[in-house]
């Protein structure tokens, strides 16, 4: 019997026969949560399809309004996995991407399709649902909205039938579709999973569920062709001096790791070249800024100067200092000034910078440049942010992209607002219904109690201790 037959079969027997249906499963149990991860949907498509539809066609009417998560820097899975994830303890990925510098080995490793499955990158695991391998997404790739769409049902099939809470499940190939398809065309993928939802409401009567839906960044790109800022990055680092290398051999060796496709990348080099390789990376065509640690502060720099950061933990909590010296590459110099006409220090608390800045188009960018350093095993010495219209990766990788059909046109990765805003909706009582959310405290009101008249047992059994709120 296929899924439609099986759906209408369900639906008349629950009409036909409700005593029955009940029976069939315990009423008045405990409240369960199911999360739905979609790798890649931005904030801004939810937001206009939701506020584009009305009456009978109306979306996700049970939930909450949607809320922006501002993502990590860089606002890609591997980074951004980590820090959504950290509340169930879920391990630093080794690097920004499965090819990566490694530290101790002083190489680059990984980026092949045997070392992809060897080096674990936990959060990969992390999930209840979630369909992976090669094979799997080299099909998903020649069709990623239909692939995903028939899976929504599998997934949710999936909680109902697990014990698992909460329940997790990921969706990888949403971010197919919003890169080589285009942000839009994830509309077909919400408008399916709203429908999945209310057909799994009608099949478990009895069955009182949540659901968070949430995305680990955004999408940018204006449907132009995006130019691979690889050739002339190579060029930047070899005109200043330095070697590029797959290895940390000698004073002038530098290493790029380009895997994906994406508007962020990193460099490695010894501690005494590192302001040296900034200053050579952002003279590259499609480089917008980067940033590197300089003992306690870090400095981001782009064209036309730098900026230093400092962070200091006081009394009330984190604060931040930021300093334009020769520039201002965020171009927060009239934010700065604003935020000390009303603070008593040059150091303003972290939750002002956070609500100053979080509309900005490099939003919550302190603490996001200084997240990019720890968020992973190996580091970067310098990490980078693409201008629009930009890419960077494998000429490999873009030509396998081209295979399927479609030339690349949006992506993700750098600190700016459309790639690094993602989405959380909900029907879930713990969480919060409006303003923009920082991503490693998106998921925390899952580690919340219920209120008492919903009450539900501690979850993550599988997963071990979940950290209390407002850990790190």
């Amino acid at each position: 019997m296929n899924r439609l037959a099986r759906v209408l079969a369900l639906s008349m027997a629950v009409c036909a026969v409700a005593s029955a249906a009940a029976s069939s499963e315990p009423a008045g149990g405990a409240v369960r949560t199911l999360v739905i991860v979609l790798d890649a949907v931005p904030f801004r498509v939810v937001e206009d399809l939701i506020s584009s539809r009305s009456g009978e066609e109306a979306l996700f009417e049970r939930f909450q309004p949607p809320r922006p998560i501002i993502s990590s820097f860089p606002s890609s899975t591997s980074v951004a996995m980590v820090g959504l994830l950290g509340p169930f303890e879920v391990a630093r990925s080794p690097g920004y991407e499965p090819r990566f510098f490694d530290w101790e080995r002083r190489k680059a490793r990984g980026g092949g399709a045997i070392s992809f499955f060897q080096i674990e990158f936990e959060w990969r695991s992390f999930f209840e649902w979630s369909k992976k391998g090669v094979a799997s997404s080299a099909f998903a790739g020649l069709r990623p909205v239909k692939v995903t769409t028939r899976r929504l049902g599998k997934a949710i099939d999936a909680f109902f039938d697990s014990d698992v809470d909460p329940f997790f499940a990921y969706f990888e190939t949403t971010d197919l579709a919003a890169h080589l398809k285009g942000p839009r065309q994830l509309e077909e993928i919400l408008v399916r999973l709203d429908a999945e939802l209310e057909e799994a409401r009608a099949r478990h009567p009895n069955t009182d569920f949540r659901t968070v839906v949430f995305s680990d960044h955004g999408v940018a790109g204006d449907g132009s062709r995006l130019v691979n800022a690889l050739p002339a990055v190579r060029a930047a680092v070899r005109a200043a001096g330095f070697r590029k290398s797959k290895r940390l051999r000698r004073p002038e060796d530098l290493v790029l790791t380009p895997y994906g496709l994406v508007s962020s990348f990193e460099a490695y080099t010894e501690p005494e070249r590192v302001a040296a390789a900034s200053a050579a990376l952002v003279q590259a065509e499609g480089v917008d800024l980067c940033a590197y640690r300089d003992g306690d502060a870090l400095v981001v720099e782009d064209r036309e100067g730098r900026a230093s950061i400092e962070s200091r933990r006081m009394a009330g909590g984190l604060a931040w200092k930021y300093t334009p010296q020769s520039g201002d590459p965020l171009d927060y110099r009239i934010t700065v000034g604003g935020l000390e006409r009303r603070s008593t220090g040059r150091f303003v608390p972290d939750a002002r910078w956070l609500e100053a800045t979080k509309y900005h188009r490099y939003p919550d960018a302190l603490y996001r440049i200084s997240r990019a350093f720890d968020l992973v095993e190996n580091p970067a010495s310098v990490i980078c942010s693409l201008d629009s219209g930009y890419m960077y990766g494998l000429v490999a990788t873009e030509r396998a992209a081209r295979a399927t059909g479609s030339t690349v046109r949006w992506t993700h990765g750098a600190l700016g607002r459309d790639a690094s805003l993602g989405l959380l909706l909900t029907d879930d009582e713990r969480f919060a219904s409006t303003g923009p959310v920082r991503f490693d405290r998106a998921l925390l009101p899952l580690t919340l109690p219920r209120p008492a008249s919903a009450a539900i047992p501690a979850a993550g059994g599988a997963r071990g201790k979940m950290r209390q709120v407002g850990e790190r």
